[in-house]
């Protein structure tokens, strides 16, 4: 499926966001664990990245759903080998 935007350029966004924020997240933590930042900012910090994350996958969702579905494969190429067998066994099958 074809999201509305480039889905391959979205999913690589959200991808290195994901990846980033857990990076941080996981810094974070272990400055948490070594007492060396509050834990309040701690908590506050990881919640901030996790809602980032959600919004960045539900965005890959909403791309998606607003997308257009792939186009069948007799429309794509007429001409390429793959669409000219199928094409061929679905008139076998007619014929038999």
């Amino acid at each position: 499926m074809q999201g509305y935007l480039d889905s391959g350029k979205v999913k690589r966004c959200v991808f290195w966001t994901t990846n980033a924020c857990l990076a941080a997240a996981m810094f974070v933590g272990i400055l948490g664990i070594w007492e060396l930042v509050e834990s309040v900012h701690v908590h506050r910090f990881i919640s901030t990245l996790a809602v980032i994350v959600s919004g960045a996958l539900l965005f890959v969702l909403v791309n998606l759903a607003f997308g257009q579905p792939d186009p069948p494969l007799e429309e794509e190429g007429g001409d390429s080998a793959f669409a000219e067998r199928l094409k061929k066994a679905k008139d076998f099958r007619q014929e038999h």
